[in-house]
């Protein structure tokens, strides 16, 4: 990537927010407790320190990860994380609480999670545009 995108510390200068994604976490903070995993192991394999950085320089005041099928959305730093995992079907069934986020949730019909709208005038949000923390 850095090949291709050149210097990336020039992105971000029109004081646009910036969004940014990732398959892999990019802190340890966002891996599950390891008494909810399935494989005790998978915190040595679902991060990336790079990814974290990358997201840095860039300026994202928003990142979307996945990968360890567990809902998320806290905000770390100055950056909202946010995971929405679709999950297996299996997954929905035993363990629904642990994957539902804001809307993607039974009780809202399972929506999908809405993190940009431009015209966003909920109450808490920041003006930039990414709905307040779902939590």
């Amino acid at each position: 990537n850095d090949y291709i995108l050149g210097d990336p510390s020039l992105f971000g200068q029109d004081d646009a927010p910036v969004m940014t994604f990732s398959h892999f976490l990019p802190r340890i903070e966002l891996t599950p407790e390891k008494r909810y995993l399935t494989y005790p192991t998978l915190s040595k394999a679902v991060g990336s320190d790079y990814v974290e950085r990358r997201l840095r320089l860039l300026g994202s005041s928003l990142h979307v990860f996945g990968h360890t099928h567990f809902g998320w959305d806290m905000e770390l730093d100055g950056v909202r994380y946010v995971q929405a995992s679709l999950a297996y079907p299996k997954e929905w069934q035993f363990r629904a609480g642990s994957l539902s986020v804001g809307t993607m949730s039974e009780e809202h019909d399972f929506q999908p999670v809405c993190v940009w709208d431009e015209d966003d005038t909920k109450e808490g949000a920041d003006g930039s545009g990414f709905p307040a923390v779902l939590g």
